[in-house]
């Protein structure tokens, strides 16, 4: 079986840190989709072993080739960053393909990471290719044109609600729209493009730019980084912006001044590790 030394870096962390979807473990292996292929991935110690795809794609896909060190050392400026890095060492942002990761934080409007998984679930198993891995049946993402052909009524039967018009619209662009260029234009310059999308606005917009299209700039703000980012730096950023309440801008702009061109990075990191402390004091609370 092939494998990659993988130092300094978390399978788990990554995998199911909110960036992405779909990866379903069977015994000590992960299965899932890389580069349009079937995979599957299992982390011993510092050695990820793979099979379904070339190395190079499995580097890609998890960033391997990262300087993660520096990446973390860079965004490590106070206690509250330093304390998620440590609990949450190994994680990286990861380089999905722009379509999956595109109609996956479509469907993350106003919902909850159970709800996405079936939405995605559900788009597979009716338009995805039915393929035989490693003993498992699996469907594969499904392609943009099989999404844009859809109608409404059939997209509805996949649980999206009113996503259903904005992940068709999506598909239906995507026939005269190489969202694979934005990798090479300016992080403002591509987050543009994608919000003349129907449905996608800044927080998704921002999703996709970190998530699949290199801008690790990108900070995107949802619930949970909203309240880490005024609980953890409220008065920070009240120095900075003197306002009661925080804009979306206002808060990127706090970010961008703090952690520079990393502050995708730390936008993970205080995800995941916010979570978890918020969680933890609300039941300490009561």
């Amino acid at each position: 079986m092939p494998f990659i030394k993988a130092d300094n870096f978390s399978l788990v962390h990554s995998l199911f840190s909110g960036q992405c979807f779909g990866w379903q473990r069977i015994g000590v292996w992960y299965y899932g989709e890389i580069a349009g292929r079937p995979v599957k991935v299992s982390q011993v110690r510092g050695k990820l072993y793979f099979d379904g795809v070339e190395e190079r794609e499995v580097r890609k896909y998890f960033a391997l080739n990262e300087n993660i060190e520096k990446i973390y050392s860079g965004i490590a400026t106070d206690p509250v960053i330093e304390n998620a890095v440590e609990e949450f060492r190994g994680l990286r942002i990861l380089k999905q393909d722009p379509w999956v990761c595109s109609v996956s934080f479509l469907c993350s409007i106003s919902c909850n990471i159970p709800g996405i998984e079936l939405q995605l679930r559900k788009l597979k198993h009716r338009y995805g290719t039915a393929v035989e891995f490693d003993g498992h049946r699996m469907h594969l993402f499904p392609r943009p044109v099989d999404i844009g052909n859809a109608s409404l009524k059939e997209l509805r039967k996949c649980s999206l609600g009113f996503r259903d018009r904005y992940v068709k619209s999506l598909g239906e662009r995507m026939g005269g729209f190489e969202i694979e260029e934005l990798r090479d234009k300016e992080y403002a310059e591509a987050k543009d493009s994608l919000m003349e999308s129907f449905g996608i606005g800044p927080k998704v917009a921002d999703c996709i730019c970190l998530f699949s299209l290199d801008k690790t700039e990108a900070f995107p703000i949802d619930v949970w980084i909203q309240r880490a980012m005024v609980g953890y730096y409220g008065k920070e950023i009240r120095r900075m912006i003197p306002k009661t309440r925080f804009s979306y801008k206002d808060v990127q702009k706090f970010a961008w001044e703090r952690w520079g061109k990393d502050a995708g990075y730390a936008q993970q990191f205080l995800y995941v590790y916010s979570k978890k402390d918020l969680k933890q004091k609300g039941r300490n609370e009561h």
